[in-house]
């Protein structure tokens, strides 16, 4: 099964990462000026002023450039700290997954690893799983010993995604994406199941995401509908968005 815990308080990271940077700040504060500025050149060219007379009507044309926000910086853009959690992370992860997960690396914290002894506990037809968090929200990596073994959990998710209506309402899924990055292109899917070990029952909100072929990769996160959602999809798009 795909299903798993989403969060277990007691592995939580003491401090959860805080993605959002200052610098993101400031360059959505740059972007709100410049948005400003042009509003302002429109406004000034298509509205009287006092001090002219009526005349006949005119359309104003104004074009602007306006700077897009660069992409999320990578490798050695990258803040120290960061970097670090690059170094610290890739480690956990076997080569195909490192490759597949490099968006990613920066922003995890807490990962553990099915190659350390007291790390998850491989399933069936798994060769390697990799159990990070980002903020509340626990992100799987799991690399399969074939394709056909990573699409019978690929169907799972599906199967559940067609189920999710009256848990989860909204579930999109499934549909070929490609990453934010530009790097890979999967089957995304979005799903939803009773949690099994929480009593009385919670509902799981769960993303999934696949290397797509030939690679037997993917991830997929997890978290409580109501308690680390608030009944909504878009924390786990957001996250999927900043890192696919």
């Amino acid at each position: 099964m795909v299903n798993d815990t989403p969060v277990d308080a007691s592995r939580r990271p003491a401090i959860p990462p805080v993605p959002a940077r200052r610098t993101r700040l400031l360059l959505y504060g740059q972007i709100a000026g410049v948005v400003v500025a042009v509003a302002a050149v429109v406004v000034a060219s298509v509205w009287p002023r006092a001090d002219q007379p009526a005349g006949p009507a005119t359309t104003a044309t104004v074009t602007a450039t306006v700077t897009v926000a660069p992409p999320r910086p990578r490798g050695t853009d990258l803040p120290a700290f960061e970097q670090r959690q690059v170094a610290v992370n890739r480690a956990m992860f076997s080569a195909p997954l490192a490759t597949f997960a490099t968006p990613w690396l920066p922003w995890l914290s807490g990962c553990s690893s099915s190659r350390k002894p007291a790390g998850p506990k491989l399933r069936d037809g798994e060769r390697t799983r990799v159990v990070c968090w980002y903020g509340s929200i626990a992100v799987y990596f799991v690399e399969y010993a074939s394709t056909a073994d990573r699409d019978r959990y690929r169907d799972q998710a599906a199967e559940s995604s067609r189920t999710a209506t009256g848990l989860a309402p909204g579930a999109v899924g499934p549909v070929e994406k490609t990453g934010t990055s530009g790097l890979t292109r999967g089957t995304y899917v979005e799903y939803a199941y009773p949690s099994d070990t929480a009593a009385p029952p919670r509902t799981v909100a769960g993303l999934w995401w696949d290397g797509g072929a030939p690679a037997p990769v993917a991830v997929y996160l997890l978290g409580y509908w109501q308690d680390d959602l608030g009944q909504s999809w878009e924390p786990l798009r957001e996250v999927w968005r900043r890192n696919s």
